[in-house]
């Protein structure tokens, strides 16, 4: 006897009675029933459930779910890419940052950004962003820089003695929503500058040094929390907000 395709094979069983599989359209006939499932190639699947047939390709997330930090960090930076290729002029660029800053669900994110390149591919979730390494900086009789667009990591921690260095937070990326930065310098000076919708808090001291205060508060609302903490001997650690100028 030739052999006998699955479909045909429990289409036999069913008319046969033996060994029937359930059918959840009740009086709708096997074939038909057979014709909707997965046996048939070429047909898309749908689940049955009661009367009404549900796709396998429903939404997976609702626009008006809350927005994790982690996406508004994400969109941020879509936003400093754009900027960076003149997509986006400087104050386009800074007033759409803050509405990402303060935006709640995935619908406002996804309105400040679906012009932008890279927005249809942009992942959604706390999985999507993670922290760059901790980072340390040493200036001994010499000098770091970080400036333009580099990732900023959770922990920072920044050295100098005899030498200086300048940290620019303003065009940089941000990878967490809280950064620590760890400043000491030693007869040596630094500088860190903040654009102006960052949250920041100092709590470095000057032992016959200075420890600059005078930039510390409140940003934007939604916007990264940076604490500065340290101390300097004989030396200096300045910490300024400076607005962004066109794109460095």
């Amino acid at each position: 006897m030739a052999a006998i395709g699955v479909p045909e094979r429990i289409a036999a069983s069913y008319r046969a009675g033996a060994h029937a599989p359930q059918n959840p359209l009740g009086t709708v006939r096997f074939e038909d029933y057979l014709r909707r499932s997965r046996w048939f190639p070429g047909q898309r699947h749908r689940d049955v459930v009661g009367s009404t047939l549900m796709t396998s390709n429903m939404p997976q997330r609702n626009a008006e779910l809350r927005a994790a930090d982690t996406d508004r960090i994400q969109v941020a930076q879509l936003l400093t890419d754009a900027a960076a290729q003149g997509r986006l002029g400087m104050g386009e660029y800074e007033d759409r940052l803050a509405k990402v800053y303060a935006a709640q669900t995935y619908d406002e994110l996804d309105r400040l950004s679906s012009d932008l390149p890279g927005a249809s591919m942009r992942p959604r979730g706390s999985r999507g962003c993670r922290p760059a390494p901790a980072t340390v900086l040493l200036a001994i009789m010499s000098g770091f820089e970080r400036r333009g667009r580099w990732n900023v990591p959770e922990r920072l921690t920044t050295f100098a003695l005899c030498g200086g260095g300048v940290i620019d937070l303003r065009y940089a990326d941000f990878t967490c929503p809280d950064v620590e930065i760890k400043s000491y310098s030693i007869m040596g000076g630094q500088t860190i500058l903040v654009p102006p919708e960052v949250n920041l808090e100092v709590q470095g001291h000057g032992v016959m040094g200075v420890f600059d205060h005078h930039a510390a508060g409140r940003g934007m609302p939604g916007a990264p929390h940076v604490k500065v903490r340290g101390f300097s001997l004989w030396g200096s650690v300045g910490i300024k907000r400076k607005r962004r100028r066109q794109y460095e």
